[in-house]
């Protein structure tokens, strides 16, 4: 029993974040400080593109929704619907770049006013930004295994009939 006491003492004390006051004593040296500086240069950059891009896939979905609509429709009938879609992917894409976009504006902040509070929010935004990327890769590999499986049973039931 004392073994095991000793043990998970010893497997805490060899990990840095069992221990509070260790959290609590992290230091921003100058050349962290010009790292992060950096990184939310980068950030800022990558999550002002991203909104552009998404403020041109709205316009795309608005052009192709109305001429889709008017010109298409006797040839091509769901080309208002594409119109959405290219919308709604715009969205999508507009919650990682805010959320880049504010890791960008309080890591600055933090760094300028010195402030641990913008420190927090700043990476709980990357925090929020990476999850938001991880989530929608999982949804979108299961999309990918759906219509594989789904092409293969088409296949084979194609052979099938013929």
């Amino acid at each position: 029993m004392e073994e095991n006491l000793n043990s998970s003492e010893e497997q805490s004390a060899n990990n840095p974040l069992s221990d509070q006051s260790k959290k609590e004593s992290l230091i921003i040296n100058i050349e962290i400080s010009s790292f992060l500086a950096e990184t939310a240069k980068w950030a800022k950059f990558i999550a002002i593109m991203m909104f552009i891009m998404a403020g041109l896939m709205v316009l795309a979905g608005i052009v192709i929704s109305v001429s889709g609509s008017i010109a298409l429709q006797k040839y091509f009938p769901i080309g208002g619907m594409l119109g959405i879609v290219y919308i709604v992917i715009a969205l999508i894409y507009y919650f990682p770049a805010k959320y880049l976009y504010d890791f960008a504006a309080y890591i600055k902040q933090a760094l300028y006013f010195n402030e641990q509070e913008s420190l927090d929010y700043a990476f709980n935004r990357l925090k929020a930004h990476y999850r938001f990327i991880g989530i929608l890769m999982i949804i979108v590999l299961c999309l990918y295994i759906m219509v594989f499986v789904f092409a293969i049973i088409a296949g084979i039931l194609g052979s099938m009939v013929s």
